[in-house]
């Protein structure tokens, strides 16, 4: 797998379609037995718009965070909010935030509908555009629904806007950054009479039947989700509201106790819940109830049913559904769309499934190999798979959401190798997206279960392929993980040259390419501790398997890469002239493969860019890098980490230019503290030093020595405690990533000899 830009081979940007005249995503419908909450939905209303309720202007967005434990209403309590009040917005836009991954393809259908990105565009730009047109539009709603972790809303936060709306719906308790106290709504249980009222609408039933007096409504303890659970069994069985309480009385009082892992235990909670479950279990039949043990190991708020229909499943898959669907254990809001199951739901049958191990093993490899069977496959040679990613956004959450499972079992899940190549390829296809923070916990699962399973010296394509990726993830993100990367590299590279030599006569091409990405690889990891000299043999090596193998026509990607690094080995070597004309050929390369317009072509054009500045060529080093710049801008957008980068190089070339007060404006630019992404600290350390120089060079004294101080203090918390911080830009610059460029080091000064 050769070192390649992130989210390459990107589709092009497509120029704005007329947006429809209100932009409508709410994966709800309307819930006719809605009960109560009139107080809490103003109250929200109040929170999101008390201009409205006090006269005075708005002076910033509104944010309401709805909180409260699972099965509270939360998520309905939003959607009737939606509909409620929606002739107060122009746009609203519902989004589940369960995890980074849910909200890129959010935003991703939030650009497609507004036509700011192609249909099959499945790239970070479609996000980046999403979040810059809230910035420039009026009256809108945003909900993130289900937010277990305030830090995936970083990078998906709408800045710069006055006018819009968000309200979060979340267990947690912990997101007082994103709004003031008065923001937050905990929601409680129901009163009897609330809870009955509920009931009767489930049930049709009359004032007759039942009242707020009746027992079953302490059992139920005024919780919604127990509470229409219950109405699916007492539907069902046809039994009476008495004989509901006695059948629930007695189950309770011989069942286990069950906790849900809420942020706060909540044993009665979890007590009613489970004890109406396992009223509702009981009436299922063997096949329904073996469709909802599947579901436990499913994400829970978008199931493919084709992910259900595997050999042996189809046979009644209607009639289990149905059934689900009859007790109010599952839900399907769209005719023909995907199925959803409550979180507390599944966390109450896994726990069940834990106990029976063998039962569990059995469930969970049926699952693994329905997603395995949708899942694509990275491609053996490194090549990127863009053209299938549309595939991959549909069922990444399932590989997520089974990842965490095995992670959280206990006793352990035993899984396969096969399984370790499921996370490998999400991991991959997650680093092309550059969704680093969901991707490195389920690499690290799958090198586990690879250590386990596998002996240290197998050279398996699973294992170098996962080692691979990981590696690349840890020299991305610069020098806090650089050994570790190029120590991995350096594996991957021993481990194809043994399959090489384990396979003998019998390789194929795709061995060899694989090896001469290995190589490409690790000469890439010695680039980054400044090694252009080791760098050079390996280099040769991996160009002569490519020639010898393949062809430029076949692999013009591959080769492009191949003169690239080539370019800095001889720039590091002093050669300019060999270093411009290898810089030239790959981007010709790229430009004829790809085209101009995508992220690929740019990070080409960006290292070019970086080689003609260390060559001396200040004034067309610059001109280059604006061009970079204003391409990002179209193709990412403002708030994508490259194009920050880009911000950054434009503003120091300007400051080796002696234009300080442009370099000041860029500078500042790259370190907008509105803008949330994961852009490493090593590149923020490194824009923070440099806009310390900038100011200095001003006599801004006061504002130069917090920007030293801000570095400064990166830097302490990044490197160990015995490294010494220089106060030089060498030292902050080789902080990132050589692929974020390079402005000062071997690049730049006293070449080296080359063998």
């Amino acid at each position: 797998m050769p070192p390649r830009h992130r989210g390459n081979l990107k589709p092009k940007a497509v120029a704005p379609s007329s947006p429809e005249t209100r932009l409508q995503i709410i994966p709800w419908n309307p819930n006719p037995n809605f009960t109560g909450r009139e107080k809490e939905l103003d109250q929200i209303h109040s929170i999101l718009h008390p201009s409205q309720a006090t006269s005075q202007t708005s002076t910033h967005a509104g944010v309401c965070i709805i909180h409260g434990l699972g099965g509270l209403g939360k998520t309905q309590m939003a959607a009737q909010y939606v509909y409620k009040f929606c002739k107060d917005y122009d746009h609203y836009i519902c989004l589940k935030a369960d995890s980074a991954a849910s909200l890129d393809d959010g935003f991703l259908t939030v650009a497609r509908k507004l036509g700011l990105v192609a249909q099959d565009d499945h790239t970070k730009q479609g996000v980046a555009k999403a979040l810059e047109w809230l910035s420039l539009t009026e009256r809108w709603l945003v909900v993130f629904d289900n937010v277990d972790r305030y830090s995936d809303l970083d990078g998906y936060w709408p800045s710069r806007n006055l006018q819009g709306s968000i309200i979060i719906t979340t267990r947690i308790s912990k997101l007082y950054y994103r709004a003031s106290a008065g923001s937050y709504l905990p929601i409680g249980r129901f009163s009897p009479e609330t809870a009955c009222e509920l009931l009767r609408k489930l049930l049709g039933w009359n004032d007759d039947k039942v009242s707020p007096q009746d027992e079953a409504f302490e059992d139920l303890d005024g919780l919604p989700l127990a509470i229409v659970h219950s109405a699916g069994f007492i539907y069902g069985s046809g039994c009476s509201i008495q004989e509901f309480h006695e059948i629930f009385r007695n189950r309770s009082n011989t069942r286990d106790m069950y906790r849900a892992g809420d942020e706060m235990p909540q044993p009665d909670y979890d007590k009613t819940l489970e004890t109406v479950w396992d009223i509702s279990l009981q009436k299922l039949s063997e096949e329904s109830r073996a469709l909802l043990d599947r579901l436990a190991f499913l994400h829970p708020d978008a199931i493919h049913e084709e992910l259900l229909k595997s050999e042996g499943h189809n046979a009644g898959h209607l009639q289990n559904v149905l059934d689900l669907k009859g007790a109010s254990l599952i839900s399907k809001d769209v005719p023909g769309g995907p199925l959803s199951i409550h979180r507390l739901l599944q966390r109450s049958l896994l726990h069940r499934l834990d106990r029976d191990v063998t039962k569990r093993h059995v469930v969970f490899m049926d699952v693994f190999n329905s997603i395995r069977k949708a899942f694509p496959r990275q491609s053996p040679v490194g090549v990127p798979v863009n053209d299938q990613w549309h595939i991959y956004e549909k069922y990444l959450a399932h590989v997520i959401h089974l990842s965490n499972v095995v992670r959280e079992s206990d006793p352990a899940i035993r899984p396969v190798i096969e399984f370790a190549e499921l996370l490998s390829d999400g991991g991959n296809y997650m680093w092309e997206r550059n969704l680093t923070r969901e991707a490195q916990p389920m690499l690290q699962m799958a090198e586990s279960i690879c250590d386990d399973l596998l002996d240290d010296d197998d050279p398996s394509r699973i294992r170098a392929d996962l080692i691979d990726v990981i590696g690349s993830f840890e020299l991305d993100a610069g020098i806090s993980s650089r050994s570790s990367g190029l120590r991995r590299k350096e594996r991957v590279l021993k481990l194809r040259r043994k399959n090489v030599e384990k396979l003998g006569s019998e390789a194929r091409p795709e061995s060899f390419i694989q090896l001469s990405n290995a190589l490409n690889n690790v000469a890439c990891g010695y680039f980054h501790f400044q090694r252009f000299s080791d760098a050079h043999p390996l280099l040769r090596e991996s160009l002569e398997l490519k020639t010898r193998w393949s062809s430029v026509e076949k692999l013009p990607y591959e080769f492009a890469e191949s003169y690239k690094n080539l370019a800095l080995v001889w720039l590091a070597a002093g050669e300019h002239i060999k270093a411009i004309e290898l810089a030239e050929k790959s981007v010709e390369l790229v430009d004829n493969a790809l085209g101009q317009d995508n992220s690929s072509f740019q990070f080409f054009k960006f290292i070019q860019a970086c080689i003609m500045f260390c060559c001396g060529e200040l004034s067309t080093a610059l001109t280059m890098h604006r061009e970079i710049l204003e391409s990002r801008v179209q193709i990412l957008g403002v708030t994508h980490s490259d194009t920050w980068t880009s911000y950054f190089m434009v503003g120091a070339t300007q400051f080796y230019a002696g234009d300080y007060v442009n370099a000041e404006m860029y500078l500042k630019a790259a370190l907008n503290p509105q803008q949330r992404s994961p852009w490493s600290v090593e590149c923020v350390a490194r824009a923070k030093y440099w806009l310390y120089k900038t100011l200095m060079a001003q006599q801004k004294f006061d504002e130069a020595s917090d920007a030293k101080k801000g570095a400064f203090e990166i830097c302490g918390n990044l490197l160990p405690k015995d490294v010494e911080i220089e106060d030089s830009e060498e030292f902050f610059d080789q902080l990132a990533s050589i692929w974020d460029g390079r402005l000062t080091g071997k690049l730049k000064s006293v070449p080296v000899a080359l063998g």
